[in-house]
């Protein structure tokens, strides 16, 4: 789906936008697919739309009035689909959101190994003044999980640190968290961005679609029902 362009649709809803998305990479893509997928469907029902609209127009037993009503339903049904899996994916991106901001904010005590906290701790203290900020630094870098986590989980002067440097290296520590829960909320919130900015988009190229604004297509409806009515048995 990717590749394939439909000039007829706004690019603004291409499903490859989402792999634009700032922290999209091969870690984030399953965490986004859904995004993915409501863009690409969004996309595809549109083309639908317009070759419905089109066949309809030039159906020689219809007239224009008619026409639009037909292009107007099959527009209809499209766009509660289309709806459907842009509020699943907003709701799936809450989800993984919430999930995320309440790992990255619970304590780091408990993601620390207790059997081996002290003595981490002990090791960080015995280190040259110089060298224990580097040392929990490298810790964070390199992913060791266990140590930074041991400094970090206890007081700070258990470890040799003041409390402002354990502030500092707390507030690294998420982003370098393996896999890195920093990466999938920036890229959970970049893609919740990119539906609020894009799905209203799909209203106006609807109405591309058609051909007509919805309000005329509804007044052509009821006419055509007024006039059903008219000839309808009985009357």
């Amino acid at each position: 789906m990717s590749e394939n362009i439909d000039v007829r649709v706004t690019p603004s809803l291409h499903p490859i936008n989402v792999r634009e998305i700032d922290g999209y990479d091969d870690e984030t893509s399953t965490l986004l697919g859904p995004t993915e997928s409501a863009f690409a469907h969004a996309y595809e029902e549109l083309a639908k739309v317009h070759d419905a609209s089109e066949i309809v127009r030039a159906a020689p037993t219809l007239t224009e009035a008619a026409a639009l009503v037909k292009a107007q339903d099959f527009a209809d049904r499209a766009l509660t689909c289309i709806a459907k899996r842009f509020d699943s994916a907003v709701a799936n991106l809450n989800v993984v959101i919430g999930s995320i901001e309440q790992d990255l904010s619970a304590p780091v005590e408990s993601r620390a190994s207790n059997s081996l906290s002290a003595e981490i701790r002990a090791h960080c203290k015995a280190l040259p003044d110089g060298e224990r900020m580097s040392f929990v630094t490298k810790a964070i870098k390199d992913g060791d999980t266990r140590t930074a986590s041991a400094v970090l989980a206890g007081t700070a002067y258990l470890s040799g640190i003041t409390s402002d440097m354990q502030s500092v290296l707390t507030r690294l520590f998420p982003e370098h968290d393996p896999p890195s829960q920093a990466k999938r909320l920036k890229a959970a919130k970049g893609a919740l961005a990119l539906i609020g900015e894009r799905a209203g988009l799909v209203f106006s190229q609807l109405e591309s679609a058609v051909g007509a604004d919805p309000r005329k297509v509804a007044r052509f409806r009821a006419a055509a029902a007024k006039t059903a009515k008219a000839f309808a048995p009985g009357i």
